[in-house]
């Protein structure tokens, strides 16, 4: 019996060093002074039947811009922009889409998100 509960001590003890490190909370800190934002999301187009977005372009009114392709199958989208002023900025998004629908875009406001996150939700759902 002596042998079972040291075996289940030390079993209780290794489990519970190892739940500690992955417990131990890890923190992104976007620096305030940085205009580095990510901007994600899901793209489609809707006429009817389901048709596929390719790309997704964003202009900034800074005139930085950003192209990047939709995953065919998630449909989701990426890019990054290195000079989003501190209160952010209006910008236009492009939606490409497949052959037998319209491409079309959207206004919306690119800003840094508030504390210590860098990416900016924007899904472009038609």
């Amino acid at each position: 019996m002596k042998v079972k509960l040291r075996v289940f001590g030390i079993f209780v003890a290794t489990t519970g060093i190892t739940g500690a490190l992955f417990a131990a909370p890890v923190t992104a800190i976007a620096d305030p002074n940085s205009g580095r934002v990510t901007v994600s999301g899901f793209a489609n187009c809707r006429e009817g039947a389901p048709k596929f977005a390719i790309s997704v372009r964003i202009q900034a009114a800074n005139g930085e811009a950003a192209e990047g392709t939709v995953n065919r199958v998630t449909q989701y989208y990426s890019m990054t922009f290195n000079r989003v002023p501190k209160n952010g900025e209006r910008a236009n998004a492009y939606v490409s889409c497949q052959a037998g629908a319209t491409s079309w875009g959207k206004t919306f406001t690119l800003a840094r998100p508030s504390g210590p996150f860098t990416i900016q939700w924007l899904p472009l759902i038609k």
